[in-house]
Protein backbone atom coordinates (compact mmCIF):
# COMPACT_ATOMS: atom_id res chain seq x y z
CA UNK A 1 0.00 0.00 0.00
CA UNK A 2 2.64 2.21 0.64
CA UNK A 3 3.80 2.24 -2.88
CA UNK A 4 0.69 3.35 -4.45
CA UNK A 5 0.28 6.12 -2.20
CA UNK A 6 4.05 7.05 -2.91
CA UNK A 7 3.41 6.98 -6.81
CA UNK A 8 0.15 9.01 -6.44
CA UNK A 9 2.30 11.56 -4.56
CA UNK A 10 4.97 11.31 -7.67
CA UNK A 11 1.83 11.77 -10.36
CA UNK A 12 0.88 14.81 -8.34
CA UNK A 13 3.79 16.53 -8.50
CA UNK A 14 4.28 15.53 -12.10
CA UNK A 15 0.79 16.89 -12.96
CA UNK A 16 1.82 20.17 -11.52
CA UNK A 17 5.40 20.89 -12.84
CA UNK A 18 3.37 20.00 -16.16
CA UNK A 19 0.91 22.75 -15.46
CA UNK A 20 3.66 24.97 -14.33
CA UNK A 21 5.70 24.31 -17.81
CA UNK A 22 2.42 25.12 -19.82
CA UNK A 23 2.01 28.56 -17.91
CA UNK A 24 4.95 29.65 -18.55
CA UNK A 25 5.25 28.64 -22.15
CA UNK A 26 2.20 30.43 -22.83
CA UNK A 27 3.08 33.30 -21.19
CA UNK A 28 6.44 33.80 -23.07
CA UNK A 29 4.50 33.16 -26.58
CA UNK A 30 2.07 35.66 -25.03
CA UNK A 31 4.81 38.27 -24.52
CA UNK A 32 6.76 37.80 -27.85
CA UNK A 33 3.58 38.65 -29.62
CA UNK A 34 2.53 41.58 -28.03
CA UNK A 35 6.62 42.55 -27.80
CA UNK A 36 6.73 42.15 -31.86
CA UNK A 37 3.82 44.07 -32.41
CA UNK A 38 4.56 46.74 -29.99
CA UNK A 39 8.15 46.88 -32.19
CA UNK A 40 6.03 47.11 -35.71
CA UNK A 41 3.83 50.11 -34.58
CA UNK A 42 6.92 51.99 -33.15
CA UNK A 43 8.66 51.18 -36.83
CA UNK A 44 6.03 52.89 -38.80
CA UNK A 45 5.31 55.74 -36.64
CA UNK A 46 8.92 56.22 -36.50
CA UNK A 47 8.69 56.02 -40.45
CA UNK A 48 5.51 58.04 -41.08
CA UNK A 49 7.14 60.92 -38.82
CA UNK A 50 4.09 60.78 -36.22
CA UNK A 51 0.67 58.90 -36.11
CA UNK A 52 -0.69 60.09 -39.05
CA UNK A 53 -3.99 58.32 -41.16
CA UNK A 54 -1.36 56.43 -43.23
CA UNK A 55 0.40 55.29 -40.21
CA UNK A 56 -2.59 54.04 -38.80
CA UNK A 57 -3.73 52.43 -41.84
CA UNK A 58 -0.30 50.95 -41.93
CA UNK A 59 -0.12 49.64 -38.35
CA UNK A 60 -3.55 47.64 -39.30
CA UNK A 61 -2.29 45.91 -42.28
CA UNK A 62 0.91 44.85 -40.22
CA UNK A 63 -0.86 43.73 -36.91
CA UNK A 64 -2.99 42.01 -39.29
CA UNK A 65 0.05 39.66 -40.15
CA UNK A 66 0.59 38.90 -36.83
CA UNK A 67 -3.02 38.18 -35.84
CA UNK A 68 -3.28 41.05 -33.13
CA UNK A 69 -6.54 40.63 -30.40
CA UNK A 70 -9.37 42.90 -32.16
CA UNK A 71 -10.67 43.32 -28.58
CA UNK A 72 -10.39 46.97 -27.04
CA UNK A 73 -10.85 47.38 -23.31
CA UNK A 74 -10.19 51.51 -23.92
CA UNK A 75 -6.93 53.39 -22.40
CA UNK A 76 -6.65 55.38 -19.88
CA UNK A 77 -4.67 58.93 -19.64
CA UNK A 78 -1.85 59.14 -18.63
CA UNK A 79 -0.27 62.45 -16.74
CA UNK A 80 1.61 64.83 -19.25
CA UNK A 81 0.33 62.83 -22.76
CA UNK A 82 -2.04 63.47 -25.17
CA UNK A 83 -4.08 60.59 -25.29
CA UNK A 84 -4.38 59.75 -29.07
CA UNK A 85 -6.04 56.30 -28.82
CA UNK A 86 -9.85 56.60 -29.54
CA UNK A 87 -12.58 53.97 -29.69
CA UNK A 88 -12.19 53.73 -33.48
CA UNK A 89 -9.24 52.04 -33.30
CA UNK A 90 -9.22 48.28 -34.71
CA UNK A 91 -6.65 46.55 -32.46
CA UNK A 92 -6.18 46.61 -28.84
CA UNK A 93 -3.14 49.01 -28.49
CA UNK A 94 -2.57 52.89 -26.96
CA UNK A 95 -0.47 55.62 -28.11
CA UNK A 96 0.30 58.82 -26.01
CA UNK A 97 2.09 61.56 -27.46
CA UNK A 98 4.35 63.53 -25.28
CA UNK A 99 7.05 66.87 -26.55
CA UNK A 100 10.24 66.77 -25.02
CA UNK A 101 11.13 70.35 -23.62
CA UNK A 102 9.12 73.78 -25.37
CA UNK A 103 9.53 74.47 -28.62
CA UNK A 104 10.96 78.44 -28.01
CA UNK A 105 13.88 77.04 -25.39
CA UNK A 106 17.15 75.63 -26.76
CA UNK A 107 16.59 72.02 -25.21
CA UNK A 108 13.86 70.88 -27.34
CA UNK A 109 13.74 67.88 -28.42
CA UNK A 110 10.80 67.35 -30.43
CA UNK A 111 7.87 65.10 -29.74
CA UNK A 112 7.93 61.30 -28.81
CA UNK A 113 5.24 58.84 -28.68
CA UNK A 114 4.50 55.94 -25.67
CA UNK A 115 3.13 52.98 -27.46
CA UNK A 116 1.45 50.13 -24.96
CA UNK A 117 0.50 46.71 -26.76
CA UNK A 118 -1.20 44.04 -24.11
CA UNK A 119 -0.93 40.67 -23.41
CA UNK A 120 -4.59 39.06 -22.70
CA UNK A 121 -5.34 35.69 -21.03
CA UNK A 122 -8.69 35.62 -21.20
CA UNK A 123 -10.83 32.43 -18.28
CA UNK A 124 -13.92 31.31 -20.64
CA UNK A 125 -15.10 29.19 -17.35
CA UNK A 126 -14.93 32.18 -14.98
CA UNK A 127 -15.70 34.72 -17.61
CA UNK A 128 -12.46 37.16 -16.83
CA UNK A 129 -9.28 37.93 -18.07
CA UNK A 130 -6.09 39.49 -17.19
CA UNK A 131 -4.66 42.08 -19.42
CA UNK A 132 -0.96 42.97 -18.81
CA UNK A 133 0.64 46.12 -20.56
CA UNK A 134 4.01 46.28 -22.58
CA UNK A 135 5.05 49.57 -23.30
CA UNK A 136 7.58 51.37 -25.51
CA UNK A 137 8.57 54.60 -26.45
CA UNK A 138 9.87 55.98 -30.03
CA UNK A 139 12.93 58.22 -30.54
CA UNK A 140 12.04 61.84 -30.71
CA UNK A 141 10.72 62.95 -33.89
CA UNK A 142 11.08 66.84 -34.95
Amino acid sequence: MREATGNAYLLNFIIVFIAIFILFLVGSIAYSKAFKVKGAIIEVIEKEGGFTNKARDDIAEALGQFGYRVWQNGCSDIEGMENLSNQSLQYDYCIYKATDGNESSAVYRGDYYKVVTFITFDFPLISGSIRIPVAGETRNLR
